[in-house]
């Protein structure tokens, strides 16, 4: 019986091994799936998080006349950075702006761009935003 009764012990350890590994893989990908819904995230979650990364920067803009990117306020944000490129696969990124502003006036002369902006602390970088196109 003693060890009919450790053999089904066991057998349940792993079984909730597998349960814990499944939970563990929904609350990562809840992590991704629901990065600007913080209520929404915290459902999921296994632990309280402790992170305090800024939220994905959103409503990113440019205006052609100013020739001015602007984006919303991040949550946890202290600063930004805004990058560019041509609008090539192979291109590489490139830094237009850091600070803690949210626009600035950036002119990277006729062509087709792609523009994206993070939030930046102390703890690290958030999520860049969805990449917006500009023609030129």
């Amino acid at each position: 019986m003693k060890s009919d009764r450790l053999m089904k012990t066991e057998v349940r350890i792993k079984a909730y091994n597998i349960v814990w590994g499944y939970m563990v893989k929904i609350s990562d990908a809840s992590k991704v799936v629901y990065v600007d819904s913080p209520a929404k995230l915290q459902e999921y979650l296994l632990y309280p998080s402790t992170s305090n990364l800024p939220f994905k920067v959103q409503n990113l803009a440019y205006n052609l006349p100013t020739n001015t990117a602007s984006w919303d306020i991040a949550e946890n944000a202290d600063t930004y950075q805004l990058e560019y490129k041509i609008n090539t696969p192979a291109a590489a990124w490139i830094v237009a702006y850091e600070g803690a502003n949210t626009e600035a006036v950036h002119n990277p002369g006729i062509g087709s761009w792609l523009y994206r902006c993070r939030g930046v602390n102390d703890e690290g970088s958030g999520n860049w935003s969805e990449e917006l196109a500009v023609n030129i």
